[in-house]
């Protein structure tokens, strides 16, 4: 199956039994896709579709902190702690486009909430889940100003 990048308003690191790494692709109508590769190869794939240097973006967002939110087109993609390790060198941050994200927050372990309807639980803390919320913002804003 092709995916329409366009239509991705957010990826995450999925383990499945039988099938092992893979990634979920959430679309914009709230349908979930798997794909059988890792999310790095995923992330990889969408940000050499819009013409994005994962180098260049880490060392102009060195400042913020990381992981590092996506740039893709005109929309920022959010880093989230979406599980945790299940072995050395798993990638557990998922991507979500930050106007996509109408909640964060709960109590103990954060949540979001999508303007799709669906929701998701985070492996990390609701501070830690608002900072990349913020850290985001701040990164949309830093880069309309160098337009």
């Amino acid at each position: 199956m092709s995916i329409k990048y366009n239509e991705v308003i957010g990826f995450y690191p999925c383990l499945k039994p039988g099938v092992g790494e893979g990634t979920m692709v959430v679309m914009k109508g709230g349908d979930e896709v798997f794909l059988p590769k890792s999310i790095k190869s995923f992330r990889r794939e969408i940000l050499w579709y819009y013409f994005v240097d994962f180098k260049a973006l880490r060392s102009m967002a060195r400042a913020l902190g990381e992981p590092v939110p996506l740039v893709l087109g005109e929309r920022v993609f959010v880093p989230l702690k979406f599980r945790h390790r299940a072995f050395a060198g798993d990638f557990c941050y998922g991507y979500f486009s930050l106007d996509e994200i109408v909640f964060c927050g709960g109590k103990g372990k954060a949540a979001i909430i999508l303007s799709c309807g669906k929701k998701y639980g985070l492996a990390c803390r609701v501070k830690t889940a608002t900072a990349s919320l913020i850290r985001a913002k701040i990164f949309r804003l830093e880069i309309s100003f160098r337009k």
